[in-house]
């Protein structure tokens, strides 16, 4: 708006305090360590909640949801093996990581390997209950 009048100033200065915002939302993006695209950036200016890929979530619901299809699809060794491998897996990123849980997104080659030899080395397992165990976090991993 051209002119001196308040409304006039109000009006102009609308867009630098939306650029700042802008601005500020994109450091709190690099901050979290999240990629700074337009449905971040979206998600960010409308206060819109990302859904959250947590580990130990995700495989508790899986192994409800297998306990629930116990003598139907499942056998009930299927499920304390599961519960074992949710066990090993929250046992480990204590043991690694110092950490309770984490993001699916950050879990990389470098991890799995690290829980394969806690595994083996830590529990003692042989290379066949490994691959296994890593067979099931793996299940867990793809949904």
């Amino acid at each position: 708006m051209k002119g001196t009048t308040t409304e006039a100033k109000s009006t102009n200065s609308y867009p630098d305090a939306l650029k700042a915002k802008v601005y500020d939302y994109q450091q709190q993006l690099i901050r979290e360590d999240e990629i700074v695209n337009a449905e971040n950036m979206r998600n960010k200016i409308l206060d819109i909640e990302k859904r959250k890929h947590i580990l130990v979530p995700i495989f508790q619901q899986h192994n409800d949801e297998i306990k629930v299809l116990i003598a139907k699809d499942y056998a009930a060794a299927t499920l304390v093996r599961y519960e074992t491998s949710l066990k090993h897996t929250i046992d480990f990123m204590k043991w690694k990581y110092k950490i309770s849980d984490i993001d699916i997104r950050k879990i990389d080659h470098e991890f799995i390997t690290s829980y394969e030899f806690y595994l083996k080395s830590v529990c003692k397992y042989c290379q066949n209950f490994t691959s296994k165990y890593i067979k099931n976090f793996g299940k867990i991993i793809q949904m």
